[in-house]
């Protein structure tokens, strides 16, 4: 009787440690996960801290040339006619972008083309209910 109970003792605590290691190693996968995420943000912002500390060493006429060359002043042209606001670079983003899972559409409704008082607004397409 001894000897089946010392067999079970040791296979419990076996099946205990085992159990204790998994749990381990998923709070050590979930921990490295989260860092993992913030990863980008830290070094965006670390990348920003250093662009900032290498500005402050220039001089303020280098500076003034350098903003004007960069036309912050100019506003960002969305689309022909549709101008939007200044104070920023442009970048056009490739059309492939679109097709991706993980695309979000602009929620900004852009009426294109020049802009006119005789211009009728576009028609909006309203979904009926048996539709929704």
């Amino acid at each position: 009787v001894q000897n089946w109970s010392l067999i079970f003792v040791v296979c419990f605590t076996v099946l205990v440690q085992l159990g204790m290691f998994s749990i381990l190693i998923a709070q050590l996968v979930k921990g490295y996960d989260e860092l993992y995420a913030d990863q980008e943000g830290n070094s965006r912002m670390i990348r920003a801290f250093q662009c900032v500390e290498v500005e402050s060493f220039l001089s303020i006429s280098r500076r003034k040339r350098y903003y004007e060359e960069c036309g912050f002043d100019n506003p960002i042209e969305f689309d022909n006619g549709d101008e939007g606001p200044t104070g920023g670079i442009q970048v056009l983003e490739p059309a492939s972008i679109r097709g991706g899972l993980h695309y979000v559409p602009d929620r900004i409704m852009r009426c294109t083309g020049t802009p006119s008082a005789l211009d009728p607004w576009p028609a909006t397409v309203l979904l009926e209910d048996e539709e929704l």
